[in-house]
């Protein structure tokens, strides 16, 4: 909340916002500011209305530009800085809601009583920490002064109206107004803010040398600003003193410093910090703001008198113990403060509003399954932010209650905490544009937000990127989270276009760590756009990057991303190289924490899929044993994708049992996170059946094939190709069951909804291809068939080689008498493919055998 002295004779708007205008608090060059009520989070608050058009920009642009800052402003979380809950616009203002502050300014603070020169300083390196932090975050005050500082009735200080932030890119020359009155010696009020486009931006009796001379305001010129405000309140006056604009920007200007008042009792090393922040030369300042700070934290004085007051302590102690007691509660109470409004920091992010957005654009989809997901998601975000806030809470106390933390070890916790809520807000921007395939997604997004723990976790910091400083690094950041976002709700064209403006913002900034996120991201969205080869390219510019830091975690996951993606592209050599860089880099690094074992069972995935690829499934049903051994470190739904891996690998091995086992551990995750209605369980049940088709459980069987095609007809609709699959796979358990009219409805019913679906080229059309003629040829129509299967054979040429061989045997039972060579050539390669695939096409095989004995390998005599 900010005051002002001139209050506007407009009438008050009754609603800005949400907001419940209470009454009109103060004015000044900014704009308006009212008290108003908050009627969703039932709290006082202050809303400054800002003026139209301050920059003298389109008003369009003008308004985006306010906006966009308002924004950032709002990122800024710290106890010294007043908290900005909501940023908007009311008709063609835009509105900044923000902590309502029960206090006075500075500036009334100081002309209440007289205060003792520690007193001042003790407020003003409370203020200067707040400032402090807004440089950290790229952010310029430009009008720092008593007026714009306010003292709490909870005794904290908080640095208020960022206003000049707005105006620090705008064009620096002085218009004609102000170069007219510079020169004529006009009377302007020098107390008051100027803030016309290109104009002197500040009050002109706080301003530093430079900008006078035309320069934008900067962290250098707000020191000078914060020395001017600590002179005032050391001395009651200000350091340089002019009747008007042009006099007192002489006087600025020439560094001509007001002597040292009469009786004043200011010691001389505190009036040298004092006059060392005032210098004309911007560089011979102090550095920065912290390190002004740490000069006025040192008191020389203090140590001369230690031993003294440690004696006097002792007696007072002994005379004083309840006051002393009650004064140390009051502390306590006034440090617990600070550390009390975490929760402002979700306006915006998952508040009442965005979440009833969520809500409506999920269930708007119709899906059958929706009502169900939006439950399941509000409540993981519920739990997710809750527990940030409280997260949020501590680190704080840690510091300033506790004092078991240092002050750079809170920063890099909340530096962690605001890209994890960044992630969220991301998150839910998405989720509040919900489509179809968001609504699928939503619940493995949320439940791939990265775990809280790591920004309590020391290591796990010291592995992040360094904190945010720059608007540019801030930019970049918000990129990555919204196509990290885009990417985990399959909205991948939209995606690929944020990860291209978040590789350009990476290139400029130069930080390899961020170079190597932006291509990881980058690649992942190729991949799942059916692009391998640029992503695969992507992934190594990602380890490159990565490669040049000193951290082993991102060039590992960078090793791992390039070995599946060469695997899927069939290139197992390179997929070796890869696998072998990422092991190497693991090894050499290894320490028993989250992320490595997390990275280790991703290894171990990616060495068993490989191992499929080639065949060898032994060593492939080792590695994904290892991967789901070490899955506790993975999120519900990696951890279920690995003992489905598991399980598939162990039907392949003969093992129906222990197959069974793993996918029913892989269904139980789904159901218990996205219930009985999502189609990713059809996922789980349609592999669980497959279990029971090769224990010839046909019944069984197709009692869990038809409750998947009953999730997916409710989720999906009746001709979305995982339907077809079903179909597909409803006609061979129907086919075995000898009801060959209810399996040809089936194999047709995919037929067409693959045709439709994905194109009369697509290789899934040989799936019901192949069973339309295996039932053709039970039926006795072997001529029908041939054609059929001579399609689904083109089909398949590089199909897995089970599925070659079904389709060659059938289509050399299908064959006549003259053509049985090729029969039997046909025949033969079926039972060598399913020899070598292992137990579990053992009944395969022998049917293959069995036909080969009974059928001659040359044509009849004529």
């Amino acid at each position: 909340m900010t005051t002002a002295a001139h209050a506007t004779a407009e009438p008050a708007p009754t609603q800005i916002g949400r907001f419940n205008v209470l009454r009109l608090i103060g004015a000044g060059g900014m704009g308006v500011v009212y008290s108003a009520f908050d009627p969703e989070l039932d709290r006082k608050v202050a809303v400054k209305l800002l003026h139209p058009n301050l920059s003298g920009e389109r008003e369009d642009v003008a308004r985006a530009r306010l906006l966009r800052e308002a924004q950032a402003m709002a990122r800024l979380s710290h106890p010294n800085v007043v908290s900005i809950y909501d940023v908007g616009t009311h008709g063609d203002q835009v509105f900044i809601a923000m902590e309502f502050v029960q206090g006075v300014s500075l500036a009334v603070w100081l002309r209440s009583e007289p205060r003792p020169w520690r007193d001042v300083v003790a407020v003003m390196l409370e203020a200067g920490k707040g400032l402090a932090a807004a440089h950290a975050h790229g952010l310029v005050h430009g009008d720092f002064k008593p007026d714009n500082v306010l003292v709490g009735g909870d005794g904290r200080v908080r640095v208020v109206d960022f206003g000049l932030a707005f105006a620090q890119d705008r064009d620096p020359r002085l218009p004609a107004p102000d170069r007219e009155a510079l020169r004529s010696g006009v009377s302007v009020d020098l107390d008051t803010r100027l803030t016309r486009s290109g104009a002197l931006t500040g009050t002109p009796a706080y301003c530093a040398p430079e900008q006078f001379r035309g320069a934008s305001g900067s962290p250098l010129a707000d020191q000078f600003s914060f020395c001017v405000s600590l002179h005032e309140g050391l001395y009651g006056v200000r350091p340089f003193v002019g009747d008007d604009l042009n006099m007192l920007a002489r006087t600025i200007t020439a560094g001509r410093l007001a002597p040292e008042p009469p009786g004043a009792r200011v010691p001389a090393w505190l009036r040298r910090i004092v006059v060392r922040g005032l210098d004309t030369d911007p560089s011979r300042r102090f550095p920065d703001l912290p390190a002004l700070l740490a000069a006025l934290a040192r008191d020389p004085t203090r140590r001369r008198n230690r031993r003294i007051t440690v004696a006097a302590a002792v007696l007072v102690l002994a005379a004083s113990a309840f006051t002393w007691r009650w004064f140390v509660l009051r502390g306590l109470a006034a440090r617990q403060g600070l550390c009390a409004g975490a929760a402002h920091n979700l306006a915006g992010v998952w508040d009442p509003e965005r979440k009833e957005a969520v809500r409506k654009a999920m269930l708007s989809t119709g899906l059958a399954y929706a009502d169900d997901t939006w439950t399941r998601v509000a409540a993981r975000l519920d739990d997710y932010t809750t527990s940030w806030v409280t997260t949020h809470t501590e680190a704080c106390q840690a510091t300033h209650l506790r004092g078991d933390q240092s002050q750079a070890l809170l920063d890099l916790r909340m530096a962690c905490l605001r890209r994890h809520l960044s992630e969220v807000r991301a998150l839910a921007l998405v989720l509040a544009d919900a489509d179809a395939d968001v609504v699928e997604n939503a619940g493995p997004a949320v439940a791939k937000l990265p775990p809280l723990a790591a920004c309590s976790d020391v290591a796990a910091l010291q592995n992040q990127r360094p904190p945010i400083s720059t608007p540019d690094a801030l930019a970049l950041d918000e990129d990555l989270d919204a196509a990290r976002a885009h990417l985990r709700l399959a909205r991948v064209a939209d995606g690929l276009t944020i990860a291209g403006h978040a590789l350009t913002r990476a290139h400029l900034l130069g930080d390899p760590r961020a170079l190597a996120e932006a291509h990881s991201i980058h690649g992942e969205l190729l991949d799942e756009a059916g692009d391998p080869t640029r992503a695969a390219a992507a992934y190594t510019e990602a380890f490159f990057a990565a490669e040049s830091t000193t951290l082993a975690n991102l060039p590992a996951k960078s090793a791992i991303d390039l070995a599946h993606n060469a695997t899927r592209r069939n290139d197992l050599a390179v997929a070796h190289q890869w696998i072998r860089h990422a092991e190497s880099l693991i090894r050499r690094h290894r320490v028993d924490h989250p992320d490595t074992r997390r990275l280790e069972s991703q290894l171990h995935n990616a060495r068993g899929t490989l191992a499929v690829h080639e065949g060898q499934l032994e060593p492939a049903e080792r590695h994904f044993t290892a991967a789901v051994e070490l899955g506790a470190a993975l999120d519900a739904f990696d951890r279920a994708g690995q003992h489905n891996n598991l399980g598939n690998m162990l039907v392949r091995r003969g093992d129906l049992v222990g197959a069974e086992r793993q996918l029913q551990r892989s269904l139980a995750l789904y159901r218990d996170e996205l219930g009985e209605h999502h189609p990713r369980l059809a996922i789980g049940l349609n592999n669980l059946a497959e279990v029971h088709m090769r224990r010839g459980a046909w019944p069984s069987a197709e009692s869990l094939y038809r409750q998947a095609h009953a999730i997916l007809l409710a989720a999906l609709g009746p001709a979305h190709p995982n339907l077809g699959v079903v179909h597909t796979n409803l006609g061979d358990v129907l086919r075995r069951l000898g009801r060959r009219v209810e399996a040809r409805h089936d194999y047709t019913r995919a037929r067409t909804i693959f045709q439709i679906a994905l194109g009369h080229d697509n290789p899934a059309l040989a799936y019901p291809l192949t069973g339309l003629g295996e039932l053709l040829v039970l039926d006795g129509k072997p001529d029908e068939a041939r054609p059929l299967l001579t399609r689904a054979l083109d089909l398949r040429a590089s199909a897995d080689p089970t599925d070659l061989a079904r389709t060659r045997f059938a289509l050399a039972t299908a064959l006549p008498p003259e053509s049985a060579a090729e029969a039997h050539a046909l025949a033969t390669q079926a039972r060598d493919a399913y020899t070598a695939a292992g137990p579990a096409f053992t009944r395969e095989r022998d049917e293959a055998a069995a036909w080969l004995t009974t059928r001659p390998s040359s044509p009849p005599v004529p």
